[in-house]
């Protein structure tokens, strides 16, 4: 606003546009580029009513990016704090020895490699003979994925209800944050739910599972689109042996 809002839209400049992001585009690039689209935004819009002409001046290819760095090379990825094998293993025995509609979650993750928020939509109708049948629109991908069942995810249900929501608390969905701050205070540090995927997919690198398999187990895509699209197989048979191997690994 100190920079745009005294001149008239016809006449912002890319030299305009730039005076707003360089204070913020090295220090915090994720946010600079989120006002980068929204004046872009307001400005494809003010073309549109014909309140101005010409190339939009917050536009990034051909015009930003020739004068300023791609914030994914300045940006430092996040990535999510996992768990160590032997800190899953200290997880599933207090959330066995501490049953609760919590513990059964965290113990459902653990179990399937599935993420959280799959696991507190799930519904006691969607598990038929030993598989988790997991809709669409519960998915990343928008794919249904089927999950088979170990012993460990058997003493995940035991926790669970029989009908509806398999997990709750009051009768209702378990919160996004508890299977988190349950897992933290067992671990004793900052690790995440969704970190449990990745300590999973490293044990399947040591164990050699074939990378198909095991991004199969994931729900992640596999190979690129002309692969994914002869590559229909789910491999649920094989995804049921490495679940159980884990599942042993925990229990041990």
């Amino acid at each position: 606003m100190p920079t745009l809002a005294t001149i008239r839209v016809d006449k912002i400049s890319t030299n305009d546009i730039l005076n707003c992001l360089e204070p913020i585009w090295y220090d915090k690039p994720e946010t600079a580029n989120r006002v980068r689209a929204r004046i872009g935004a307001v400005m494809d819009w003010c073309r549109v009513r014909g309140y101005c002409s010409g190339v939009n001046p917050a536009s990034w290819r051909g015009n930003l990016d020739t004068v300023l760095p791609s914030r994914y090379k300045i940006q430092q990825p996040k990535h999510h704090e996992a768990p160590t094998i032997q800190e899953l293993k200290t997880v599933v025995e207090y959330c066995m020895a501490h049953p609760s509609p919590v513990s059964g979650a965290l113990l459902m993750v653990i179990a399937t490699a599935t993420r959280i928020t799959e696991v507190r939509g799930a519904l006691a109708e969607e598990i038929i003979h030993g598989i988790w049948n997991i809709p669409a629109d519960r998915m990343k991908a928008k794919k249904p994925h089927r999950v088979p069942l170990s012993t460990l995810a058997d003493v995940a249900l035991s926790m669970a209800k029989d009908k509806g929501l398999l997990f709750t608390h009051q009768g209702k969905q378990l919160g996004s944050d508890s299977p988190r701050v349950k897992l933290t205070m067992i671990v004793g540090r900052k690790v995440t739910v969704h970190g449990i995927r990745s300590t999973f997919r490293d044990w399947c690198a040591r164990e050699k599972v074939p990378d198909a398999v095991a991004e199969k187990c994931l729900a992640h895509a596999y190979g690129d689109k002309t692969v994914q699209a002869y590559f229909r197989d789910d491999l649920l048979d094989h995804r049921k042996s490495v679940m159980q191997k884990w599942a042993d690994l925990m229990l041990k």
